[in-house]
């Protein structure tokens, strides 16, 4: 209030004054004394404590926080089921690529044998790979990677979602298909 002149302070304390009368509160905060001919004083019943407060923050941030993790699994899964289909390509793959050495190799042989589980592993690590760059490079082209680095949750989280999410629907396809082709 420094800055005002006495009119102008006049209006303020009248705005403050009907904004107290009709139920609302106002927090000053200065270094000189606010000319006030009002006092309010409230029952110390009313006023809740710091820490219910703390706590009942800390609890709503919590939950805001596991409804931000959920949402991005979801939204993680749906791109990966959708988006490029890169979670198709990348059991398709594996698919064609066992078969096709399937064809090369005596299915009876010892070789078979003994290249057989490489192969499989060796096939399951290029289609993981085949869709792994768009974990990052999607959500950086469209600016979302800019808003996860500013959202709640830590940065180690979300790429761990962006894991989980990849390894869902690339990893556990190669892995319920895996029975089937052997």
């Amino acid at each position: 209030m420094v800055g005002l002149d006495d009119t102008n302070k006049k209006k303020i304390q009248n705005k403050i004054e009907e904004h107290v009368k009709l139920g609302g509160s106002a927090i000053l905060v200065s270094h000189r004394n606010f000319p006030s001919n009002k006092t309010f004083s409230l029952k110390s019943s009313t006023i809740p404590t710091s820490s219910s407060l703390n706590e009942e923050k800390d609890l709503l941030a919590n939950f805001m926080v596991w409804k931000l993790i959920i949402a991005l699994l979801k939204r993680e899964l749906f791109l990966s089921f959708t988006a490029n289909g890169t979670a198709i390509l990348g059991v398709v793959f594996f698919i064609t690529v066992i078969f096709v050495s399937a064809l090369g190799f005596d299915i009876n042989s010892t070789d078979f044998n003994l290249i057989g589980p490489s192969l499989i592993w060796v096939t399951a690590l290029l289609s993981v790979l085949l869709s792994a760059k768009n974990l990052i490079q999607d959500d950086f082209r469209d600016g979302s990677l800019d808003l996860l680095l500013i959202s709640p949750i830590p940065l180690e989280l979300v790429l761990a979602l962006k894991a989980f999410a990849h390894w869902i629907s690339i990893s556990l396809p190669i892995i319920l298909i895996c029975p089937v082709i052997s």
